[in-house]
């Protein structure tokens, strides 16, 4: 068996496993929802357009990209190519509730250059993701959010068993005004060789006007719908991201860790033809970025900020 037919059969077997997740998580749910009312509203308050069934799937497909970039103070530069295939069973849960089972299959491809240092310091890295997010209703213009994950992120042939990483997040959200909602709200996590984390956030969902509306449960979004349909929609959003990749063994790495975090700004158009289908494609830049790699020791191997960086994605949703 060849390179190409080893790395075929590496896809699909990960591709299997999402799909026996998903299979699985259908035939526990289905019993539950036989006595679900069929009238049943989303948490947003708009009917359930797609089935008269409370019960049903999402597949979205993302695929992006990050352009080479130069270190700052490194001899060298990276570029990353980025797919995420994720798919959910969504169960509503009257009176306005939502269940969402979601698995998420991700690979990045990053091709480093410059210095022996820089040179080939990683290669492919592939994420196994599983979420669950309830939300819903409480009393007094309350509702509550909340969700419990796990993921897994190594490099080639590292143990998966040493790249696990969890968290639970729960969100407090009042109905301040008919246009305003404010939540609070508290994130625990479990890090890579790190101490756990434990802290506080805010949020704010401001519906400006009919079209305009600004959110800030998940960094800062503003989207402005184009038609009274809300067919078409272009948004602005910065957001702060941090990855953590179990290493190699055979690797400069040396079976350590890979460490990422990032401030990125994006602008995005999307496309809904109908309620079930929505396409988009953005483009962002990344005025801060930081790598940094630490072997099984602890030992610093690389610690460096890229120079800017520019980002583009697509993505394509169906929901049936």
């Amino acid at each position: 068996m060849n390179a190409n037919e080893r790395e075929c059969r590496k896809v699909l077997i990960k591709m299997s496993k999402v799909g026996c997740l998903l299979v699985v998580g259908v035939l526990v749910w289905l019993p539950f929802s036989a006595d679900a009312d069929d009238g049943a509203e989303e948490p947003d308050g708009t009917a359930n357009w797609a089935h008269s069934r409370p019960v049903f799937l999402n597949i979205r497909y993302t695929p992006s990209a990050q352009f080479r970039t130069g270190f700052r103070s490194a001899a060298g530069s990276v570029a990353i190519r980025h797919h995420d295939v994720t798919g959910a069973i969504i169960r509503l849960v009257p009176p306005g509730g939502m269940l969402n089972l979601s698995v998420s299959q991700d690979w990045d491809e990053y091709r480093f250059r410059g210095t022996d240092t820089v040179d080939g310091l990683m290669n492919r890295v592939e994420s196994l993701g599983v979420n669950f997010l309830y939300m819903g209703p409480l009393r007094n213009d309350w509702s509550l959010f909340t969700m419990v994950g796990a993921r897994s992120s190594q490099e080639g042939q590292a143990s998966a068993r040493d790249s696990y990483t969890g968290s639970a997040s729960f969100l407090l959200q009042y109905q301040w005004t008919e246009r305003v909602q404010c939540g609070i709200g508290a994130m625990a996590g479990r890090r890579l060789e790190q101490r756990n984390v434990l802290f506080p956030f805010a949020s704010v969902n401001w519906t400006i006007t009919d079209r305009l509306k600004l959110r800030t449960t998940r960094g800062v979004h503003l989207a402005y719908a184009l038609d009274e349909r809300g067919r078409w929609e272009a948004a602005l959003n910065t957001e702060y991201f941090r990855h953590a990749v179990r290493l190699h063994d055979d690797g400069p790495g040396q079976g350590g860790i890979f460490r990422s975090e990032a401030i990125v700004t994006t602008g995005s158009l999307v496309f809904r033809p109908n309620p079930g289908m929505t396409f988009g494609a953005e483009m962002g830049y990344a005025p801060w970025r930081d790598y940094r790699v630490r072997d099984a020791d602890n030992r610093t191997l690389f610690n460096e900020r890229l120079a800017g960086g520019a980002t583009v994605a697509m993505t394509a949703s169906i929901t049936f």
